[in-house]
């Protein structure tokens, strides 16, 4: 049934690698767009991955319009960010003095001067922790705003970017079937039909946002048919369902209709998808070349946020952190000279319980206490979420677990 249904099949492992071994990487804009993001020392590690198969990567004209129109948007944003984490915790310093008044004003002779002791202690945290942000809200800004990023792009993509529309004729037709495709829910794009009519005009034409992904594709579909591309990667952060073939949570590949219609309007052998965490954790095992399991861990926590945040999938999230942190435990394992697999009686080897993990890596001294019982809590979130019992654990503990852990990679790194 496979060469009916291609879209339903997984490709298996040799597959992959044929796809790897001769692809080309079409990169999605909010790939580069996420660059101006990430700390200098994470996009300097991506941009080296990129770097190492630039001979191979490609950009539709449309991704590249919005990587252009977006790019300063983003770095406002981000500064937009770090200035409100000041603003925010100068109100939770002023609720706190709201909180505690009652403990100096109503109780004297019982303890005020020991309420006013905690008063002063946080007072002094408040004041300290304001002004080092303030400190380093400037120079945080200053390398978000980096313009030697924008030229390594630029220079990456020098003569890698598609055909922009011929003319208002063409993008039309673009539209007109693209609307179409909303209406009956056919990948991808169909998920931004509900952005509102925002239109903006580019070398004389006029472009409607809704349709961007629909463009995409269908730019894409054309390079691959044009220029006879068998095989096509393509790695997009966009994490909708309408890109996305999602089974309990998890996304594992493109949805069946475009690995279908790619490969019969563009007789594409081999197609794929990937988010840049999964690209670059393939980079290992599909190129031979080496990779930052710190990066991938951090990149897997990012996108956890961006579910919880952004799509509101709460399994989706606690998946992705739920992996990080097994991740971690078993690299934290490595350094430290514990074995993740057992052997049994009967001769066979079978891989350590993450529990199992967490206790050996206690009594190892690794991490301490408050680390451990926090662990154990988030293994059994995560088992939780496995097993389909969303009823079992929330949105807010899935943030806290996402928090615990940065700060769990932060001070026990592998």
């Amino acid at each position: 049934m496979k060469e009916y249904f291609p879209g339903f099949y997984q490709p298996s492992e040799d597959d992959l690698q044929l796809i790897w071994n001769k692809c080309t990487f079409v990169l999605d804009s909010n790939v580069l767009l996420n660059l101006h993001r990430k700390s200098k020392q994470d996009r300097e590690e991506i941009l080296n991955i990129i770097e190492n198969v630039s001979s191979r990567i490609w950009i539709t004209f449309q991704a590249g319009l919005e990587y252009q129109r977006n790019q300063l948007a983003v770095k406002v944003h981000e500064e937009k960010r770090f200035n409100q984490s000041v603003d925010e915790l100068t109100k939770i310093q002023s609720k706190t003095r709201q909180i505690l008044y009652p403990f100096t004003s109503k109780m004297k002779g019982y303890g005020d001067e020991i309420s006013k002791e905690y008063i002063n202690q946080s007072e002094t945290f408040f004041e300290g922790l304001i002004e080092e942000l303030e400190k380093f809200t400037p120079i945080a800004i200053d390398e978000f705003d980096d313009p030697l990023l924008s030229l390594r792009i630029d220079s990456l993509f020098e003569g890698r970017v598609g055909e922009a529309p011929k003319n208002q004729e063409e993008l039309k037709g673009i539209y007109e079937q693209a609307s179409i495709r909303y209406e009956n829910n056919i990948p991808p794009g169909y998920r931004d039909n509900r952005k509102i009519n925002e239109t903006y005009s580019y070398g004389g034409l006029i472009y409607e946002a809704k349709y961007s992904d629909a463009l995409i594709w269908n730019q894409l579909l054309q390079y691959a048919k044009s220029e006879e591309q068998e095989y096509i990667i393509f790695v997009t952060d966009d994490l909708k369902s309408d890109w996305w073939y999602i089974s309990n949570g998890k996304r594992i590949g493109p949805r069946p209709e475009l690995v279908e219609e790619i490969k019969t309007e563009a007789n594409v052998k081999g197609f794929h998808v990937y988010d840049s965490e999964q690209f670059i954790a393939s980079i290992p095992e599909h190129l031979n070349s080496p990779f930052s399991k710190r990066l991938v861990n951090k990149l897997k926590l990012e996108k956890a946020e961006r579910f919880l945040n952004e799509d509101k999938e709460k399994l989706a999230a606690l998946i992705e952190a739920g992996t990080a942190l097994e991740g971690h435990l078993k690299e934290l394992c490595a350094v430290n000279g514990i074995h993740t697999t057992h052997t049994k009686s009967d001769g066979k080897t079978t891989h350590k319980k993450a529990d199992t993990l967490n206790g050996e890596l206690y009594k190892n001294n690794a991490y301490n206490q408050v680390f451990h019982k926090s662990i154990t809590t988030w293994l059994g979130i995560r088992n939780e979420g496995a097993h389909g019992h969303e009823d079992k654990y929330s949105k807010v503990q899935v943030e806290q677990m996402i928090v615990g852990l940065r700060e769990l990679f932060d001070k026990h790194p592998a």
